[in-house]
């Protein structure tokens, strides 16, 4: 499964956040297939995970760095209009 992260970090926490993602260790069952920063403090992550508990597992350590995170899942394109193709059959 495909999950976006959007993501807004808390800048007076930016030095904790790099010390504690050097510590981290990858999670099992996810993988990142790409992350992000924009200029505006926000972020972009999209990551493949056998789970939604994956996802949190990868995301729980570094909660505490962002103003506000958000995790949604999410599909190609591609593949939701070929579904909406079959559902007007």
């Amino acid at each position: 499964m495909l999950f976006v992260v959007i993501k807004e970090l808390n800048f007076e926490k930016t030095k904790d956040l790099i010390m504690t993602m050097e510590k981290l260790k990858p999670v099992e069952g996810v993988k990142i297939i790409a992350d992000y920063v924009l200029a505006n403090g926000k972020g972009v992550a999209i990551i493949e995970a056998e789970s939604i508990e994956a996802v949190f597992k990868h995301l729980a350590p570094t909660v505490q760095f962002f103003k506000s995170l958000e995790v949604s899942p999410a599909m190609p394109c591609k593949e939701l209009r070929e579904m909406v193709r079959e559902l007007f059959k």
